[in-house]
């Protein structure tokens, strides 16, 4: 008998970008071996986004901003714009009558492993570095837990400033641009 597996809506796939300067025309190349895109352009805000319709408007699954090429999947935008992913998410519940929030957070970074014939691989590892706890938080708790783990990513004892770190969220997707572009404050 084989599994019930869930029938996904279909994914619409698009790469966005912003010209730098004003152009007339802009060409692209498509690397069929490596799946990267290039734009003979100089572009900015570059991502790689997949979306389905749904009846309250268009529902993004995810945004993975570019920091060199632009890939259409996400496992190749990720593992080759970034040397280590945090993902975080936060809860909030009340708690007798105070607001407890409660963020996790998943660190995500590239290893090799030997695979049983000797063969060097290049692996994803997971493992929860912390998690945080807030009470009573005024504004928004997920951008509060955001800035925190940036805080805390850039104290000069993590050794990560020359890494390309990214974040994955999944709250307050209307306004990442805003802050990826440095525009508007997290919190």
């Amino acid at each position: 008998m084989g599994r019930n597996k869930k029938k996904h809506k279909p994914r619409l796939q698009s790469i966005y970008s912003t010209t730098k300067r004003g152009v007339t025309e802009i060409s692209l190349s498509f690397d069929p071996q490596s799946g990267a895109v290039d734009f003979d352009a100089v572009m900015t805000n570059i991502y790689s986004e997949a979306t389905f319709d749904r009846s309250k408007g268009k529902k993004v699954v995810y945004r993975v901003p570019i920091l060199d090429r632009a890939y259409f999947e996400i496992n190749d935008a990720l593992e080759k714009n970034f040397d280590i992913v945090f993902a975080i998410d936060t809860n909030t519940r009340k708690i007798r009558e105070f607001s407890i929030s409660v963020s996790g957070v998943i660190q995500c970074q590239k290893v090799f492993a030997i695979d049983p014939i000797a063969i060097a691989k290049r692996y994803w590892q997971f493992f929860t570095p912390f998690c945080m706890e807030f009470t009573e938080v005024k504004s928004k708790p997920e951008n509060l837990a955001w800035m925190m783990l940036i805080d805390y990513l850039t104290s000069p004892s993590k050794h990560m400033l020359k890494k390309r770190i990214g974040l994955i969220v999944d709250s307050d997707l209307g306004n990442l641009n805003q802050y990826n572009l440095r525009i508007s404050p997290i919190y």
